[in-house]
């Protein structure tokens, strides 16, 4: 079987752009939520988000072509373009063995919602068919794949917060089976005023994200994208690749602890150092989450959530914690837990309160967990 490297991290996140600053801003534990910007939300009574700030694609891709993207794809080039850099990949002649997995749920939302709206309100006429792709929830996969010329697999998986951890075991697949050489795989979402005040008036939403702590009263949302480059580990050595980690195996199934054991069984792993999980701030999705990790990997985890720092990004969220797993493998470390401070025992993990060295660190566990029963789970190691 192929084993299945990483070789480069892209992110435009909250609290940075690149995987050092993100990596730098996490080890830190800078918090990235803060009132809203992208649109009027002053007489609500939570007005706070994990926005990206002063998000200037143009820095990273140029002017050209950007005009009719909508945010969400624009998030997803932009992560793209920082992982084949990061990788050192030139998709030049490669194209034909590199694809694309990303995951999404609300992503390009905005777009549908403000599309169909026109067309309601002025008929066929006043709509520009331009802007019809932005609607289409492949659309920003498919963009990535045109822009950089990448002509394998391409895919778009839409499982609610599992949604990036599916894309990526999708990707190593197609890795171990031949179906690409490398794969770029991740997840974005964009803020948006329709999804945030649909939350908003589901009384799910919070002015501070607090995952696991004993305070927690609901979630933040947040935005922004993460991407890996999944690359066969031969290839990647061949060609002098600066490999981060190694994806040792994924688990999915409607059980988070069941899908925990089929990623550490893929792994040929019993257990991981290190679990960089979903924890949000969710009164009932902390609790349940941390019961599964607690009877797949026994006793009390040691747990890191990144969603404290950038709130809860939904599909991107796996991508967040598979990046910030690179970088506690690559620095042997445990990022602090933002928002935690007091351990409720409905929550049976050790939730890393300030960063901690972990010398042994081996192997990190990923996991991502949808109240509406979607999970999954990956594993990644040091080479």
């Amino acid at each position: 079987m192929r084993r299945v490297a990483v070789t480069g991290v892209g992110v435009v996140s909250p609290v940075g752009i690149g995987r050092e600053k993100y990596w730098e801003a996490l080890a830190e534990g800078r918090c990235g939520l803060k009132p809203v910007t992208l649109f009027d939300a002053k007489d609500l009574k939570h007005g706070v988000a994990g926005e990206v700030p002063d998000f200037k694609p143009e820095d990273i891709l140029g002017i050209k072509g950007l005009r009719l993207l909508d945010r969400a794809t624009r998030l997803a080039l932009c992560a793209s373009a920082l992982a084949l850099k990061d990788a050192n990949l030139a998709p030049e002649g490669e194209g034909a063995k590199i694809g694309v997995s990303l995951g999404s749920t609300a992503g390009s939302l905005e777009s549908r919602a403000s599309y169909y709206s026109l067309l309601y309100r002025e008929g066929r006429v006043g709509l520009n068919p331009a802007l019809f792709p932005n609607t289409v929830v492949n659309s920003p996969a498919s963009q990535v794949a045109i822009r950089f010329g990448l002509t394998a697999c391409n895919a778009t998986l839409s499982s609610g917060t599992a949604s990036s951890l599916h894309a990526l075991d999708y990707a190593a697949e197609a890795i171990r089976h031949g179906r690409a050489r490398a794969m770029l795989a991740g997840g974005f979402e964009e803020l948006g005023e329709f999804l945030f005040l649909s939350f908003h008036q589901a009384g799910c939403l919070s002015g501070e994200a607090r995952p696991y702590d004993r305070r927690r009263n609901g979630v933040v949302p947040g935005e922004g994208a993460a991407v890996l480059v999944l690359e066969e580990l031969e290839s990647a050595r061949a060609r002098g690749a600066n490999v981060l980690a190694e994806y040792r195996g994924g688990g999915s199934s409607s059980e988070l602890d069941e899908a925990v054991g089929q990623a550490l069984d893929e792994a040929e792993r019993k257990g991981a150092g290190l679990v960089c999980s979903g924890g949000s701030g969710s009164p009932i999705g902390d609790a349940a989450e941390a019961r599964a990790l607690s009877r797949a990997l026994g006793g009390k985890p040691l747990v890191t959530a990144v969603k404290g720092a950038l709130g809860e990004s939904y599909s991107a969220g796996g991508a967040f914690a598979a990046a910030a797993a690179v970088g506690a493998l690559v620095a042997r470390a445990a990022y602090p837990t933002v928002g935690f401070g007091e351990a409720d025992e409905a929550c049976p993990v050790e939730a890393v309160a300030e960063r901690r060295a972990l010398p042994e660190l081996e192997t990190v566990l990923v996991a991502a967990s949808s109240p509406t029963g979607e999970t999954a789970a990956c594993v990644l190691s040091r080479i």
